[in-house]
């Protein structure tokens, strides 16, 4: 099963109603191309485009590829930082960029980030049609006039991340070498890789039950246990020793205000929240709300419709990220692909094709605005 698994990953499907991988990815292609050039054609009013859509932890990203992690922290006003919080695989793949065709500045995130976008974008409308036995131009549309889409073409890793969750997805049950490769890579993009291992976990259980498990398979098993985790302990490793601290990567979060709370007592807290406060903080509790209950909503669609994997992948990392604060929740869960896939479902069960048009509109509208903002550093889409 397994070497057959790309064979069944890439290939051109029967139906035309799902769509062949060639029709995909040239959709896909074409739509981050125009992507692109009205990301271009905003920038001019803000300076040069390259700098510009580069913002927040995009720029850590980027220096830490060029000058790797620091030894100490910056001393900032009254807070220490330093890149130890920036998970090693994108700035390895930023690295690799520059060792093969030079170092272009801000230019190299963009392609590097453009073109992992461009695989995600593809992949996920993949499984999202073939699941749904729907149009993968559905998925592609809504995905690339979504608002905050900024977040996949700036260097952060959106984009990497969704495309190793959407790759887990499809090969999990299909092959027992791949599910264990790509959540060790997820480790290694964002501590929350590891939200995938139950799943794993999950699926060998389903298969023992199966009586699927033979000796081989069962050391094949607890070999994939054991390799899945492997991002996270490696970078781990090189931390300690590094800067002597295993966990830097948890610690240094308190330069960013960063620090535990009980993600039920922020639910509460935001309940309570927006009936005491003045209209102006008010509107930010608004702006935090909405992430959190997209989030359940899109994990109640998913389990309703029996779709419990993705579920799960709706809401334990958002209680993840909820646990750490309200700083950058929108951009956890808007970017999250399982949350998109649950838009695309929304979006493709709107009655009448005017409906959806002008849904499609208000969208795009938004985007542009929400552009503008990230191009002025607005501190609130960080």
């Amino acid at each position: 099963m397994d070497k057959s698994f790309l064979v069944l990953f890439f290939k051109k499907e029967r139906s035309s109603l799902t769509g062949g991988w060639p029709a995909v990815c040239l959709l896909a292609t074409l739509l981050t191309s125009i992507k692109l050039l009205v990301f271009w054609l905003v920038a001019w009013r803000f300076g040069d485009f390259p700098q510009i859509v580069c913002q927040f932890d995009c720029n850590w990203y980027w220096h830490t590829a060029i000058d790797g992690y620091q030894l100490r922290p910056n001393h900032g006003p009254g807070v220490d930082q330093a890149n130890w919080a920036f998970f090693p695989l994108l700035i390895l793949i930023v690295r690799a960029a520059v060792f093969l065709f030079g170092n272009h500045g801000e230019v190299t995130g963009i392609i590097v980030s453009t073109l992992i976008y461009t695989a995600f974008l593809a992949t996920a409308a993949k499984l999202w049609a073939d699941a749904r036995r729907r149009s993968p131009v559905t998925f592609l549309l809504v995905l690339s006039v979504m608002p905050f889409g900024f977040y996949f073409i700036a260097l952060y890793t959106e984009g990497l991340y969704g495309l190793l969750i959407v790759l887990f997805l499809k090969s999990l049950g299909r092959s027992r070498v791949w599910p264990p490769l790509l959540c060790a890579l997820a480790t290694a993009a964002r501590p929350t890789g590891l939200i995938l291992l139950p799943l794993l976990l999950a699926e060998q259980v389903r298969t023992y039950r199966r009586g699927e498990i033979g000796l081989e398979s069962l050391v094949d098993s607890l070999l994939g246990l054991l390799v899945a985790p492997l991002g996270l302990t490696l970078f781990m490793l090189f931390l300690y020793f590094h800067v002597g601290d295993a966990l830097a990567f948890s610690h240094v979060q308190v330069g960013w205000g960063r620090a535990f709370i009980n993600p039920l007592g922020l639910l509460r807290a935001l309940a309570i929240w927006h009936w005491r406060v003045d209209s102006e903080t008010r509107l930010e509790g608004l702006y935090l709300g909405i992430p959190i209950l997209l989030a359940l909503l899109s994990g109640v669609w998913h389990g309703r419709h029996g779709r419990w994997s993705e579920a799960y992948l709706c809401l334990a990392p958002t209680l993840i990220a909820m646990s750490a604060g309200t700083l950058s929740l929108m951009r956890f869960v808007i970017c999250n692909p399982l949350v998109l896939f649950a838009l695309a479902d929304f979006y493709a069960v709107l009655p009448g094709a005017r409906l959806r048009a002008v849904v499609l509109v208000l969208m795009v509208a938004a985007s542009v605005v929400l552009l503008q903002f990230w191009y002025r550093g607005v501190v609130f889409l960080f």
